[in-house]
């Protein structure tokens, strides 16, 4: 059995900086986290810089981010429309959903 839009889904791993935009589209992401860097290897910048990619170059998205470390929720520079605790692996996160306007 098939996905009904199946066709219509890309899924990609790759540096969010190098994708030009993406408009009109669903994201799902379960970006980096402490635990799987091994320390924070500067992931501030890291969420302030995809939040900024998310605001600038996603417009007209629905963006639904997993933060393993919900601490970083408050580097993303965007208001979220959401938050809901989700457990992955034994780890409480945060599944948080952003409307890109």
């Amino acid at each position: 059995m098939g996905l009904h839009f199946g066709s219509e889904i890309e899924i990609l791993q790759k540096d969010f900086k190098e994708i030009e935009g993406i408009r009109g589209s669903v994201i799902v992401a379960n970006p980096p986290y402490g635990i799987r860097m091994g320390k924070d290897e500067n992931l501030n910048q890291f969420y302030t810089d995809l939040g900024l990619f998310l605001k600038d170059r996603c417009k007209t998205s629905k963006a639904f981010i997993y933060f393993g470390e919900p601490k970083y929720i408050k580097k993303v520079p965007l208001s979220p429309t959401w938050k809901k605790p989700l457990q992955i692996g034994g780890l409480e996160g945060k599944l948080v959903r952003y409307d890109l306007f």
